[in-house]
């Protein structure tokens, strides 16, 4: 995959076989590519990492069919728009990129209790979404995600965000919980991966470590959490009180927790996607006229030649 600064866009666009990329280095790697993006802007050099089979759960609520929100980690971990009252929960909004889901009184989304994430919060996980708040005056706890039916429980997980100190809290066993610093509270889309590994946890916001590590605080006595057999809520309590409100969108957990590379590679893959000029993967050209679709929305579709 290139990623090109945009000064050299119209050479790309030109002649798609003859310009080499960015160095030589970097010509010689991809020389076998097949698929190009062009971005307006230098990207990162993050180290890559296959997050794919480590992901437990995914949803980007791009294909929801109904109240069906489709897991798109592969393990058939499906969610719904079913509150815990049977009423209906999210609806669908606008997301970070694409559609995202919007929290209300009614709770968020369920997803049925299921061995896949009973196994992967007993011991190391991770849990990556982005937020956005529309209502900075509410005050209470709102809870991005929970698997607990009281704070204090010993088994479950809970991620919340506390309006009072504005601190970003993950709860565990027996009530213990690690925070981060005072965040933002604003009405921006922000990207949050809160974690344990081993007897430490850790909490980052838009890729910048955020824990609060004063005094120890990022310390458990014991490690994961306990299992249990109730369902999980993104964007509000267990029983549906609390909701974030907001909107959320691209929830994801892993079973283990993940470096801070990971980190910087679940924002930037989103991030970077504001600044996608073009993408052709070559799947897709047209045999008469010789061109490739850009399947990016700025449609600058190349020839072939």
């Amino acid at each position: 995959m290139f990623k090109l600064h945009y000064a050299i866009l119209a050479c790309a666009m030109l002649a798609l076989t003859a310009c080499g990329g960015g160095s030589s280095s970097s010509s010689a790697a991809n020389a076998e590519s097949s698929s190009w993006d062009i971005y307006d802007h230098l990207a990162s050099n993050a180290v890559a990492v296959d997050l794919e089979t480590s992901s437990i759960m995914h949803y980007d609520f791009e294909n929801v069919s109904g109240t069906t929100v489709p897991d798109l980690s592969g393990r058939g971990n499906d969610a719904d728009f079913t509150a815990y009252n049977g009423t209906s929960g999210s609806v669908i909004s606008a997301g970070y990129r694409g559609n995202g889901i919007l929290t209300s009184e009614h709770g968020g989304m369920r997803i049925p209790e299921n061995k896949d994430l009973n196994d992967s919060l007993h011991q190391d996980f991770a849990i990556s979404m982005w937020f956005c708040h529309s209502d900075i005056g509410y005050e209470g706890n709102l809870r991005l995600f929970s698997k607990k039916t009281n704070w204090d429980d010993r088994s479950g997980v809970e991620l919340e965000i506390n309006a009072e100190d504005r601190r970003i809290r993950l709860l565990v066993q027996d009530g213990e919980y690690i925070s981060s610093l005072p965040i933002p509270l604003d009405f921006d889309w922000h990207h949050i991966v809160a974690q344990v590994e081993g007897n430490t946890g850790s909490i980052y916001l838009d890729g910048q470590d955020f824990t609060w590590r004063d005094d120890g605080r990022d310390q458990l006595s014991k490690s994961g959490a306990r299992k249990n057999s109730i369902d999980a809520y993104v964007g509000c309590h267990t029983s549906g009180s609390s909701p974030f409100q907001g909107s959320i969108d691209n929830v994801r957990v892993f079973d283990t927790s993940i470096s801070s590379a990971d980190v910087t590679t679940l924002y930037e893959d989103a991030t970077l996607g504001d600044s996608l000029l073009a993408h052709w993967e070559f799947e897709t050209i047209e045999d008469v006229t010789n061109i490739t679709q850009d399947s990016s929305i700025n449609d600058l579709d190349g020839v072939v030649n």
